[in-house]
């Protein structure tokens, strides 16, 4: 099973919204947006750093995505397309590039991950320091 690592950095958070990158090892695959953090409440928080396994899922309402399994006090969490905060309740959305306040080609990133992933994988979330290493 193949493990990511989405790494969100203090340079590039905002009062409505944490960027972030999601990698195979040293290698980009594509940016997220999440929430920012707030103590992990329901629908206002992005989920704490930890590492998750992430399974794949055909949905009614929002068709292929990842559910993140094993959040503590959360359930619901999946890796889903949109492209601004209002797209979540703490979710992590993938893109393609970063935009004004959001993330564009939200599709085409989440059907990349699919691709590269199948059905399962691992993703662990750290949270960078502004040089660049792990807080």
């Amino acid at each position: 099973m193949k493990t990511l690592t989405l790494v969100r950095s203090p340079l590039y958070r905002t009062d409505i919204a944490t960027f972030g990158v999601l990698c195979d090892g040293t290698q980009p695959i594509c940016v997220t947006l999440e929430l920012p953090w707030r103590n992990n409440k329901r629908n206002v928080s992005c989920i704490p750093a930890s590492t998750y396994k992430c399974t794949l899922a055909d949905t009614v309402k929002r068709g292929k995505v990842y559910r993140v399994n094993g959040v503590t006090g959360r359930t619901g969490i999946l890796i889903h397309v949109g492209n601004y905060p209002r797209d979540t309740q703490g979710c992590i959305l993938p893109g393609v590039g970063l935009y004004s306040g959001g993330i564009g080609g939200s599709r085409n990133a989440l059907d990349s991950l699919i691709e590269l992933c199948g059905n399962t994988f691992t993703l662990k979330i750290v949270v960078a320091d502004a040089i660049g290493g792990e807080a």
